[in-house]
């Protein structure tokens, strides 16, 4: 009877051991969902406000443009007028 009974607790020993790395394996990825969803709200957020640079980037750039675009047109005018005068 010694050798079946030990037989028996290694297995059945075997078999828990199995069962509590399987739980423990299940248990980790599920308090990983709140690590992710916390990680993907975080990923959304820098996304949003990346978008919110590049807007904010590109009116810059259009208020530079046309800011330098209306200034030389002022320039050209002051210049033809200047030189209108010169004329006479």
């Amino acid at each position: 009877m010694g050798f079946w009974f030990f037989l028996s607790v290694v297995v059945i020993g075997h078999t828990l051991l199995k069962a509590y790395k399987l739980r423990m394996i299940s248990r980790r990825s599920f308090g990983d969902d709140g690590r992710v969803l916390r990680l993907e709200a975080e990923l959304n957020q820098l996304k949003k406000q990346n978008l919110e640079s590049h807007t904010k980037l590109e009116q810059l750039e259009e208020a530079v443009y046309f800011g330098d675009f209306e200034l030389k047109r002022q320039f050209n005018k002051l210049e033809s007028e200047v030189a209108h005068k010169a004329r006479p």
